[in-house]
Order: structure tokens, then C-alpha cells, then sequence
């Protein structure tokens, strides 16, 4: 799915863009159309949000997320590049997203997020600058990156002990945006986890190494 904000969902004017505001949204998709058995895959800030999720107690969730796949996952506070801290800047944020066109903005976060730039084509460029072309888009974009990591992070990472899914922890050995390091700190504090490690790849690796994500993610399904 399109999170809110992302690809082709709404992006209301609203500052309601944190990981636990997306979470509640797919907690209530989950209770409004009574789905169970559920794998959640998240991929960075996806991946917060499904922590989230797992960690939430409302009761109405029992049972129905039976694993998780985590993909260069927001798991811990971190350094985050310059670009993400600058929309913290309201100023700097509005200006930037505002004057700098949107095929710009998509190939220097592109880059930064493949470990081969080769791979970016201009299709891939295209379908990342299209929702940056709309005022809403820029919004959401703004308000999502100023909450990429939230507050209280470091708090609830303490509960990641807690989770009881089986979970597949897949990360790029080359991810300049989510460092490995985190993928070993998840690993170690989720006892029914594993780590796998996919080899020339940045911080998009169902984009840039399809194949070697899907082979893990099937592997871990079929068992």
C-alpha cells in the first residue's frame, strides 16, 4: 500500500506523518477489513511503522500479525543525512522543496540511496519526483522527513525484546542512510529474528537487488 503522503494516497495538510500516525492508520485498514495471518514487510520508515505495530497491546490486534520482514529498517536514533535534517529547518525545508525542481530532488536522493547509481533510470526518477510535483506532496514530504526518527525512540526500542513474530531482518551491506549497524542492534535485542545481508546494495534493496530480496523473503514465508 501507499502509506499517507506517499505515491498516489492522500496527503492531507496536516502534521500527522510520524511512524505512530501511521501505524494507527494500518492498524484500523487491518480491523476494518478483519484481516488476520498477516506478514508485515516494511522497508525503512516501513519498517518503524511495522515495529510499531508489533509492539502495539490494543487487543483487537491479538493474533493477527503472524510475522514480520524488516528491510534497512528506522529501529534506533541515528545520525540522519543532511538533506532529511534540513527539513527540519522550516525555512530552509520550504524553500528547498519549493525552488529545487522535483526530478533534482529525485536523483540526489536516489543516489545517495543505491550503491549503483547505474541502476537509477529515468523512469525511476520520474516516479519518485511525480508526487513532489503537487503543493500536497511537498507537504508531505516535508512532515514526513522531519519525523523519520521520532521522539521516544530509544524508549520504545527497549520493548523490541518483547516481539514474538518470527522476523526476517534483510539489510544492504552499503546502506548510507540506515547504517548496517542498526540491522545488528535489531537483531540482537529480537530473539526470534534473523539477519540476512544483501551484498552490493544501498538502502533500496527490493529496487536494486529485487531478486536476492525476494529469494529471502520467500525462503522465510516458506518455512
Amino acid at each position: 500500500m501507499d502509506l499517507k503522503g506517499f505515491g498516489q494516497s492522500d496527503k492531507p495538510f496536516d502534521e500527522h506523518y510520524s511512524i505512530f500516525d501511521q501505524a494507527e492508520l494500518i492498524k484500523q485498514l487491518i480491523l476494518d477489513n478483519d484481516l488476520k495471518n498477516l506478514t508485515l514487510v516494511g522497508h525503512s520508515y516501513g519498517g518503524g511503522i511495522s515495529l510499531m505495530l508489533a509492539l502495539d497491546e490494543d487487543p483487537r490486534l491479538a493474533g493477527r500479525i503472524a510475522k514480520l520482514v524488516l528491510l534497512d529498517t528506522i529501529a534506533y536514533p541515528q545520525n540522519i543525512p543532511v538533506a532529511f535534517r534540513m527539513m527540519d529547518m522550516p525555512l530552509v525545508s520550504h524553500l528547498g522543496v519549493r525552488m529545487v525542481p522535483p526530478e533534482v530532488q529525485a536523483r540526489v536522493a536516489l543516489k545517495l540511496a543505491y550503491y549503483d547509481d547505474s541502476k537509477i533510470g529515468e523512469e525511476d526518477v520520474e516516479m519518485y519526483a511525480a508526487p513532489l510535483r503537487t503543493v500536497a506532496g511537498k507537504h508531505a514530504m516535508i512532515h514526513s522527513a522531519r519525523q523519520i526518527v521520532p521522539q521516544g525512540l530509544e524508549e520504545i526500542s527497549k520493548r523490541y525484546p518483547s516481539i514474538k513474530q518470527p522476523t526476517l531482518i534483510a539489510w544492504c551491506d552499503n546502506d548510507r542512510i540506515v547504517p548496517l549497524d542498526i540491522g545488528v542492534e535489531l537483531r540482537r535485542n529480537m530473539p526470534t529474528s534473523r539477519l540476512e545481508i544483501i551484498e552490493r546494495c544501498g538502502h533500496m534493496p527490493q529496487e536494486e537487488q529485487p531478486e536476492a530480496t525476494l529469494r529471502l523473503i520467500k525462503d522465510f514465508l516458506g518455512r
